[in-house]
């Protein structure tokens, strides 16, 4: 037993803590590990965020860039049709500068061949009075006046022509210049559009890239954790059964001591053990601290079993043997339980327990009869029954248990065989 029980204790210091600390380091890393997909996940937003913004700018810019363009086209085809009246204007006027210009070579061909001055002063001279004189001067002066008004309106007009003309095409160049620019500047826009765009598509695959690696993290720090308790449990029960198994080694020892004390300080003979009411019988001899119940032989010993037995463990030894071979008390004491019909010990059929001094119980199960009550004392080697098959039984035998307490149950039983000598 103490042997079992340091074997747990050293089980549980060497390997329990440490598995429970690597755990729940590991879940700080994974904690770790989440944090850092957190602030990436942060910062990536921010990122979106910024970028999502200048995407706002840039498509603004786009579509003020676009009525810009759609304006120009507007004034463009505006100049155009000016450019077209224009050039009807100047048609017309084309065609009234080159009448006046047949005109002024008539004119100047008159004056040629009639030699002009001479022509004026003869007309003046033919005049019969004084105020027809006055009349041919007036008309002469009226006919030099009109034919340099006539001059000089065809300058004005020639230079007026070339004037719109200039000014038509200055503008329309200008014009072409400015939808050039706008054009190459759309096309930069754009550009920076799809770039944008391509960034805001690229951040949003690593945030859910990030957000996968966060969600996977978590799921493996709820497995750590999971791991971490399921190992606390294992080690509570460790512990308990640690503390159990050294309770009862202590209750044993203390048992041991006490019978050893007294076989020490008995100077009297212990008395005959009890006639066998089955035809008799001699006590086992024993070299334990407590007696063998039976002179039958070992069967099935301490510890796990499969079969009748809770939880698969056999919580005593079972001796086989024919119907009717005897059995002893292991030890001095008062019979608490005497029972005949399977209860309160279920299953074990006609059973005893016998309370002893040092703290303990023993069972005796699956009698064929019995011979004591409760209340009765007895001494150690007495007769208190015979082997049966009485209970839930394979065949008949003695099912003996040693106990720290009367209801026994795992955690409260011992391993006889020790303490019996075996």
């Amino acid at each position: 037993m103490t042997k079992k029980v340091i074997q747990t204790a050293l089980l549980i210091a060497l390997f329990a803590t440490p598995i429970v600390t690597t755990t729940t380091v590991f879940a700080e890393d994974f904690d770790t590990k989440i944090q850092e997909q957190d602030k990436k996940i942060n910062e990536l937003k921010n990122e979106s965020q910024n970028t999502k913004t200048d995407l706002e700018k840039i498509t603004t810019n786009v579509t003020q860039n676009e009525e810009k363009s759609k304006q120009i086209l507007v004034d463009m085809q505006a100049t155009q049709n000016k450019m077209d009246t224009l050039q009807q204007e100047n048609q017309e006027l084309t065609v009234k500068i080159d009448q006046r210009e047949d005109q002024l070579e008539k004119q100047a061909r008159v004056v040629q061949v009639n030699g002009d001055t001479q022509n004026y002063i003869d007309f003046v001279l033919e005049a019969k009075s004084m105020s027809d004189i006055i009349g041919r001067v007036d008309v002469v002066a009226q006919m030099v006046s009109a034919n340099r008004a006539m001059v000089k309106q065809q300058a004005d007009d020639k230079a007026q022509v070339v004037k719109q003309e200039k000014e038509v095409a200055k503008k329309s160049d200008e014009q072409k210049v400015l939808a050039a620019d706008l054009a190459k500047t759309q096309e930069k826009l754009q550009t920076q559009k799809l770039e944008k765009e391509s960034i805001v598509a690229q951040i949003a695959a690593d945030t859910a890239t990030a957000e996968g690696d966060k969600n996977k993290f978590l799921a493996q720090k709820a497995a750590a954790e999971k791991e971490a308790e399921d190992l606390r449990i294992a080690k509570v029960a460790a512990d308990k059964k640690a503390s159990e198994d050294a309770e009862a080694a202590r209750v044993v020892q203390l048992a041991n001591a006490k019978a050893a004390e007294a076989a020490k300080n008995t100077t009297v003979a212990a008395a005959p053990p009890a006639e066998n009411p089955q035809g008799g019988g001699t006590p086992p001899v024993s070299t334990g601290a407590y007696g063998r119940p039976t002179n039958a032989p070992v069967s099935s010993s301490y510890g796990p079993r499969s079969g009748y037995d809770a939880n698969g463990f056999h919580k005593g030894i079972d001796f086989g043997g024919a119907v009717g071979t005897p059995i002893y008390a292991s030890m001095s004491g008062r019979v608490v339980i005497a029972q005949y019909d399977g209860m309160p010990v279920s299953g074990y059929g006609i059973a005893t327990v016998i309370q002893h001094d040092n703290g303990t119980w023993t069972l005796y199960a699956h009698q064929s009869s019995q011979s004591v009550k409760v209340g009765d004392v007895v001494t150690k080697g007495q007769q208190i029954g015979a082997i049966g098959a009485t209970g839930q039984v394979d065949g008949a035998h003695l099912h003996f248990e040693i106990r720290t307490a009367q209801d026994g149950g795992m955690g409260n039983v011992v391993d006889p065989a020790p303490l019996l000598g075996l």
